[in-house]
């Protein structure tokens, strides 16, 4: 029988330990679930961190002509594959952005998500397991279900975290092989961006964008690993806010904010997937998965 790992040391700061020895350090807390259910508690434990909004450069500071545009209209919701431990564990309903063309650059650049929808997908998580012949009690435990799962600061909310991560996952799992496994040291990052809209907010689009090194994902992909020691212990969530108007310059000044080299893009640079891609996909936002406690 092979010897048991070491438990883990609890003097140990979480950013030195793999994803597995968190858990079982907190074993008293349901941490291996889907992102739909992360807490605050999860983004603690990962060590992201979200630093105050703050305003977009002025428009002076950007270079760009403008053009006229029109606020989006409203589009169906695609999904950003989340893969645990090289696997893929769940699906998360957003508008997927990437590069057009030729560019080196692969995966998703954005995600995109209305809090609206987040709400909504929490609220058909906490109903999902209601009894077929529901009763008052079984109603209020749903009730309170939901409101577990919405975050007590909203822009601090522990899905964008998920988003995050699933961002930057995919844009490494989408390098070319020999890339991938030859030109990334632990300290390489990928830049992982969301865009969230909020009812509340008539005013701004809100960008969360943060660097993932290399280090953190394949402590994702490998849970039972403990990362190097050069990994850095904090994530840190910059946080944006993008203002609407002018609505003629929205679309370039939100462009050169996702892509800050822009000058090597055209102004069409960023599209959502084909179209022929949005039939046929779940947006529920959950798969039926197994075994739930594969997922962090």
């Amino acid at each position: 029988m092979a010897p048991l790992p070491p438990s883990p040391s609890p003097s140990l700061p979480p950013a030195a330990l793999s994803i597995y020895e968190l858990a079982r350090l907190n074993c008293r807390e349901r941490l291996l679930v889907p992102p739909i259910q992360w807490a605050g508690r999860h983004v603690e434990l990962l060590q992201f961190s979200f630093e105050e909004p703050c305003p977009a450069p002025d428009q002076k500071s950007l270079a760009f002509l403008s053009q006229d545009i029109s606020m989006p209209k409203p589009f169906p919701l695609l999904v950003v594959p989340f893969y645990f431990n090289r696997r893929l564990v769940s699906t998360l309903p957003c508008l997927a952005f990437h590069v057009r063309g030729d560019n080196p650059v692969r995966g998703p650049v954005a995600a995109y998500i209305d809090r609206v929808h987040m709400e909504k997908l929490r609220m058909d998580y906490a109903w999902a397991r209601q009894p077929r012949r529901p009763s008052s009690p079984s109603r209020a435990l749903c009730k309170f279900r939901a409101r577990r799962l919405k975050p007590p600061v909203p822009h601090r909310d522990p899905y964008v975290v998920a988003m995050l991560m699933a961002v930057a996952v995919n844009q490494r799992n989408a390098l070319p092989q020999k890339r991938s496994e030859d030109c990334l040291d632990p300290s390489s990052t990928f830049l992982a961006q969301v865009l969230l809209t909020d009812g509340n907010d008539k005013e701004d689009i809100h960008l969360f964008s943060t660097d993932i090194a290399s280090s953190f994902l394949d402590k994702i992909d490998h849970p039972s690993l403990r990362p190097p020691p050069s990994v850095t212990p904090t994530i840190v969530v910059r946080h944006t806010l993008v203002p609407y108007r002018p609505l003629k310059t929205f679309r370039k000044r939100l462009l050169l904010l996702l892509l800050p080299t822009l000058r090597d893009y055209d102004c069409e640079a960023i599209e959502p997937p084909p179209t022929k891609s949005q039939r046929d996909i779940p947006c529920s936002g959950q798969k039926d998965i197994d075994n739930e406690g594969d997922l962090f």
